[in-house]
Order: structure tokens, then sequence, then C-alpha cells
């Protein structure tokens, strides 16, 4: 059986120190997607070669101790270059016991996951199909990767809720259907899925709503942590004299149904569709000026302002009571 390797699916690890050694000297934080791109890559060829390539195979080719072992290596790599390091969309609970235990040594690991990681499981395949390709790839429904990185934003290991917002219009993603892998020009089938427009409702459905965490969890997890970890706070990130104006104003009286025919992405799918949620986004302010109202965008393109960043400062941590 042959395997084809394809290019630009992952960077070496002597790579990486030297980009970690350059970002820790220069004061910054390096962000990492974490799964062990030389495995993941013989189970994708493996797969194709024995015709297992229907979009619930897709999983396979990306086990979670695919995303521990990234995030071991991270982990090490970063603790022998001094880099605060980032690691993005965090999708399992063994990924995570790496990053606590990081953490208990007081290294400056920090990471975020996603509401597809939090909501979303593999069966998600089946019904979606390429539209629910993204990487790392929804876990398994059984298993315990959902409750763990709930516990993990409950006990504030788990530092932001981000969207992984990758939007791909459907056309690109149906030859998935065919061979979830590649098309049949020997392309991969594009990763990733809108989620902008629904973090915030699904986030204080099921953080705040459902789950009883305190508004104020959700201002640290997509408003000061990310403020505090990129090193733009106090300008952004805080409701202080002198940082910008920035707000969200959300009607907690907005229950509604997500659906793609009310997003402003062209994409034309949400994974979420259907989803009854509570609240609403109202109004969203910046530097003082309404941007959005009503989901009608009130600003005209050239008002945003370029943000120089300083050293990354360490996030919110500790329980959510």
């Amino acid at each position: 059986m042959t395997y084809k390797k394809r290019p630009g699916r992952m960077c070496d690890d002597d790579y990486i120190c030297e980009a970690m050694d350059m970002v820790g000297r220069g004061g910054g934080v390096l962000q990492l997607h974490c799964e062990s791109g030389n495995i993941i890559e013989y189970l994708e060829n493996k797969l194709i070669g024995e015709g297992h390539t229907h979009p619930t195979d897709f999983p396979t080719a990306y086990p979670d101790w695919a995303e521990e072992e990234a995030i071991n290596r991270a982990v090490k790599m970063s603790a022998a270059t001094r880099c605060p390091t980032y690691v993005v969309h965090l999708s399992t609970q063994l990924g995570l016991e790496r990053i606590k235990q990081a953490q208990s040594l007081g290294q400056r690991v920090w990471t975020e996951t996603c509401p597809q990681y939090l909501l979303l499981s593999d069966a998600q395949m089946a019904e979606f199909g390429p539209l629910a390709k993204i990487g790392p790839p929804l876990r398994p429904e059984d298993g315990p990767d959902r409750d763990a990185l709930w516990q993990g934003l409950r006990q504030g290991h788990v530092s932001i809720v981000a969207s992984d917002h990758s939007p791909h219009p459907r056309e690109l993603k149906q030859p998935g259907w065919d061979n979830i892998f590649v098309d049949s020009n020997g392309t991969s089938i594009p990763f990733g899925a809108p989620g902008i427009e629904t973090i915030v409702p699904l986030m204080y459905s099921e953080g705040v709503v459902k789950r009883g965490m305190p508004i104020w969890w959700l201002a640290r997890v997509m408003a000061e942590n990310p403020a505090r970890i990129f090193g733009i706070y106090p300008r952004k990130g805080v409701i202080q004299v002198g940082s910008d104006a920035d707000f969200l104003i959300l009607d907690p009286n907005g229950d509604r149904i997500l659906t793609s025919q009310n997003h402003h992405s062209n994409a034309g799918y949400t994974l979420f569709e259907g989803w009854q949620v509570n609240g609403r986004p109202w109004i969203t302010m910046l530097r003082g000026q309404v941007l959005l109202k009503d989901g009608e965008i009130q600003q005209n393109p050239g008002y945003g302002q370029f943000l120089e960043s300083g050293e990354p400062r360490a996030p919110l941590g500790g329980p959510v009571v």
C-alpha cells in the first residue's frame, strides 16, 4: 500500500523551538494547534488506502492521544525556551490534563476551547458530513471530553471560549461526502465551520442559563482573559477610566432558534441549526460608538484601529462559584 505525503501539514519541532525562542525573547506569546501531524498523516493515508473515506470515518484519523502527545511536546518546548504558550481549540480531556499539570508547576501555558467541543459530538458527522469537518475533530458522543472541558472552564484551567470561526462555502465542502479527506484531484477537503455569530448566544444559554455560571464568567472568558493573554489589557477587556468603551449589551429575553438564514456569513450553514437559545446580542459598542444594533451594522469601513500589543499577562483563573 502506498501512502501519499501531503505538504504543508505540520512544522518540525526544531522549527517550533526556534520560533518559541524568538517569541519568548521578544515578549510575546506563541499560539499552537496541537495535534501530531505525522501520526495523523499516517492514519489518514491508511484509511484512504482501505477505502474508509465516509465522513463518519474522519475522527478515526485524529485520536485524542494525538492531541495529548502534541500538547506534551508543546509544554516541554515551552519550558525549554521560556516562551508563553497558548494552545488553541482544545478538544480533549487528555490534553486538558497535560495543560493542568503544566499550570500546577507555574508554567505559562494557557488554552481555549470552543462551543463545538463543548456542545457537539462526532454524531454530527453523519448529519452534516463534510460541513462538520473541523480540526481537531468533534469527539465521541459517549466520551469524557465535553464534561471535562466544561469543568476546565468552571475551575479556570481553560481561560477562553473562542469561536475558531473558519467558514467555507458549502460547495467547497460537498465533495467530502465522497471522500472526507481529499477530492478527486487529491486536494484536502477544507477544514472549519462558521462560529462567530453563534458563540455569544450559545455560551450565554449553555454556560450561564443552563449550567449556572455567573454572567461575569462570560466577560472573563470572552473579553478580559483574551485581552490579558494577547497583551492589549487594560485598553481592552475591562470597564474602567482610560479603557476603550467596548460593550456588548445582551437582551436576556431574546429567546430564539438559531438558523443560518439569519446569519451574515456567506457560508450558508451552521452546525447549530435549529438550536434553541436564550438571549441575543442587542447592541455592540466599539470605543463608545454603536457598531451593531439589532443585527445591523452601524459603522462604515475604516473605523477600525491598529492595536499595538504588549507582553502577555496571566489570565484570570480560579473556580467560578
